[in-house]
């Protein structure tokens, strides 16, 4: 978080995917880290702005008998320092939809984990939707934890520079090549 919020150009938008249980402890270490930046006299910090949610066509799993089922996954959206670049278009809503010509919501269906052989991958109509509401076209997204590179398509899409970064091997022989067909496609 501290090397992204250092990267990062002031009054740029940050957002860090989690569920509830996860939630508390990043908003947390947002706050120690911006209390730590202030002391030092930097801008170098991110502001929680709010809460953004993502509710799922489809559940996960868990404890099926003693819980209810997590239909939804929050994404914390912040910006650097202490002002905010403005949203890009109509003002969003901060629970994810798709509206229909006719007026009909339409949520945004969890990606299969088959699909890209990743148990978390996101929904590119979601990246897409973000990127386009933080960004221009030209200016470069950084994803430090890419995963099946959804933002890197997402990127692609929207005219947008990326740089990605997966850990693991084969997820990222498994995003380089998705993107590499995409970018043939276009």
């Amino acid at each position: 978080m501290r090397e992204s919020a250092r990267v990062l150009k002031p009054g740029g938008h940050f957002y860090c995917w989690c569920d509830h249980q996860t939630f508390p402890s990043i908003i947390n270490e947002l706050k120690l880290l911006q209390e730590s930046m202030i002391n030092k006299g930097s801008l170098d910090y991110f502001r929680y702005k709010n809460c953004l949610i993502w509710v799922k066509n489809n559940h996960g799993s868990g404890n099926l008998r003693g819980n209810f089922a997590p239909q939804h996954e929050f994404i914390i959206f912040a910006s650097k320092g202490l002002k905010t670049n403005s949203l890009r278009g109509k003002r969003p809503s901060n629970v994810l939809f798709d509206r229909s010509e006719k007026g009909q919501i339409r949520f945004y269906h969890k990606v299969r984990n088959i699909k890209y052989k990743h148990g978390t991958s996101k929904p590119v109509e979601i990246l897409t939707k973000l990127i386009k509401a933080s960004s221009s076209e030209g200016d470069l997204v950084f994803d430090p934890y890419a995963g099946s590179m959804s933002t890197g398509e997402a990127c692609i899409l929207t005219n947008r520079k990326h740089l990605l970064v997966e850990i693991d091997r084969e997820f990222y022989e498994i995003g380089l090549e998705r993107l590499e067909k995409l970018s043939r496609l276009k």
